[in-house]
């Protein structure tokens, strides 16, 4: 009796993976200075930055990108954003193409070939989307502005972009990078990075750790 409750447990868990597969997502939350920024003054509260991969159907996904910088500070924004991308596929396969962006002017986006693209103090990324700094507040990515995008390419999923950067500088390795300018009252510039696991891989694990206990369980009941 014992050994089918803990198969039932696993076939339901299997179950809730498929409907949580089907809106499958991972989150980087960028909340940890590099290299000589954790003593910059900051607005607010970490994360400051949030990118969510979301597949979307057949090699797509979306991608949104979030700001929680701190709006009193207009000058306060992104210059550089900073992703890695599956090892075993070629970044150039992508095509990135901008949604809804609010409050700020598109990036320009570059993914021409692998670990061509360095975040200081850090490691080598795939994938950069460069932001206007320029200009008034209305073209800076920060505040709580956002921005979606489409990502194309083949087989791709969420956890294509779930990989950390290749070394290069001693401070990392994380999965996402980015560069801030003008961080609350220092006015000075700092770096930032997510080197946290997100939740969705460890729900993923322990649904499937409940499966395998449940399948060994009942074969050694049989």
């Amino acid at each position: 009796m014992r050994a089918k409750l803990i198969v039932g447990i696993g076939f339901l868990c299997v179950l809730t993976l498929g409907v949580w597969r089907a809106n499958a997502s991972v989150t980087l939350y960028l909340d940890a200075p590099f290299p000589d920024s954790a003593a910059l003054v900051w607005g607010t509260a970490p994360p400051w930055l949030t990118a969510t991969f979301t597949t979307a159907g057949t090699g797509t996904v979306e991608l949104v990108l979030q700001s929680r910088l701190n709006p009193s500070f207009d000058t306060e924004c992104v210059k550089e954003w900073y992703f890695n991308f599956d090892p075993s596929l070629n970044p150039s396969i992508l095509t990135i193409t901008p949604g809804t962006i609010s409050g700020a002017t598109a990036p320009s986006i570059s993914h021409e070939e692998r670990d061509a693209y360095k975040a200081d103090g850090d490691g080598y990324y795939d994938i950069l989307f460069t932001f206007d700094t320029t200009g008034g507040a209305s073209n800076r990515f920060g505040g709580n502005d956002w921005a979606k995008f489409m990502i194309a390419g083949a087989d791709i999923t969420e956890n294509s972009f779930d990989f950390f950067s290749v070394g290069g500088g001693g401070h990392g390795a994380y999965k996402s990078a980015a560069h801030v300018l003008s961080v609350g009252d220092d006015d000075d510039s700092a770096w930032i990075g997510d080197p946290i696991p997100e939740p969705a891989t460890i729900i993923v694990w322990g649904l499937l750790g409940l499966v395998a206990v449940g399948y060994g369980l009942r074969r050694r009941a049989s």
